[in-house]
Parts: C-alpha cells; structure tokens; sequence
C-alpha cells in the first residue's frame, strides 16, 4: 500500500526522525490505530495514556514501527482467502504479543533501550516466514501443518522435510535482505533453537 511505502520511504531516510514518522503513520487510519493500540497495552504498562501516532512512535522506537510497518505490508498483499484458510490474523496477534511479552521481559530486566527495541522488532518480526511459505508456497505448507497436527511433531521439523527450510530460517534470510539488524535477525532465525544463536 502506498501509505506503507511512504512511512518505508522516510525510515530508508536521512532526515528520518520519531515526529516526522509519526506524521506519516497518522495519515494511514488502520496503521495509525494498530501503533496506538500497541503503545497503549497493558504489557507495555502504559494503558490508555498515548493517544496519537506521534505519542506512539516516540514510545515504541523507530525499529519496533519499521517492523510493523514491514509485517503489515506482507499482510495486506496476502488474498484475503488464504489470510482466512490460515489464521493470518491470530498469527499476527500472535507476533504482537510476542513484541509485548519481550519489551516487558527486557525491562523487567532493566536492559539498555536499545536492546529492549531489538528485542520488540525481533517478536514482531519473529514469525514472518510463514507468510511467505503461506503466499508462496501455499499446499505444501498446507500439507506441512497437517502432518504437523497428525504427527505431533514441531511444524518446523516438517517444513524442513518438505521445504528444506524453516519459517524462522527463511525469517532470518527476509530480513537480511531487508537490512535489519543482525541482533534481530538472529533472535528471529533462531527463535526455536535459541542455543544456535552466536551473540548473546
């Protein structure tokens, strides 16, 4: 969408900043509701105090917006058919809760702002593989999370027997391209085998 390309557009920006993303974000309704209700949930222990898009960025962090704008671009090219076949919308509630549960796990813990941002991009973005297998490769994933539910077994086990690649791999290989930081790209490639991650 074009909205989602602008508020890109300014983040690839030098003259990128909070306020002017914010700007961007309010021209686009869905966005704009989606940011402020994430700034608002209780996990991030600031219920119904931020109510505009600018509010928002400057609470969440620029890398945690540019996540999800990424994630909702994915989304809105998906056929709604598929979104609905699939569960696209309980995925991506999923990945929210994610963000949520690792920005007040980081604090809980008191890390650096910076990490804590990484570690909210990293949940948001975590799961973004399985869009791509669901748009790209649509039936045999299908049949990967049938013999997933058959076979009681990991969905990413069978994905690599069919695919030869795993959702949280073929994550890790997306946001490369996308230039996310290779902090994020590591939680996110190594979501199911923290232990193969090399930093900490």
């Amino acid at each position: 969408p074009e909205s989602h390309q602008k508020v890109l557009d300014m983040l690839g920006s030098p003259n990128a900043s909070p306020r002017r993303l914010g700007q961007l974000v309010a021209e686009d309704v869905g966005m704009s509701a989606r940011i402020v209700q994430l700034a608002n949930s209780a996990y991030f222990g600031r219920p119904g105090r931020i109510h505009d898009p600018v509010q928002a960025v400057l609470f969440l962090g620029v890398k945690t917006v540019e996540a999800m704008v990424l994630t909702e671009g994915i989304f809105a090219r998906l056929d709604p058919a598929l979104v609905k076949a699939f569960g696209v919308s309980a995925l991506q509630a999923h990945c929210l809760r994610v963000s949520m549960l690792a920005r007040k796990i980081c604090t809980d813990l008191q890390f650096s702002v910076e990490q804590t941002e990484a570690a909210s991009t990293a949940g948001i973005l975590h799961d973004a593989g399985k869009i791509v297998l669901v748009s790209q490769m649509t039936k045999v994933y299908e049949e990967a999370i049938h013999r997933s539910r058959m076979q009681e077994r990991p969905l990413y086990d069978i994905e690599h027997e069919l695919i030869g690649i795993s959702h949280a791999e073929l994550a890790g290989a997306m946001l490369q391209l996308w230039a996310i930081p290779a902090e994020i790209i590591e939680a996110a490639a190594c979501h199911h085998h923290p232990s193969d991650a090399v930093s900490n």
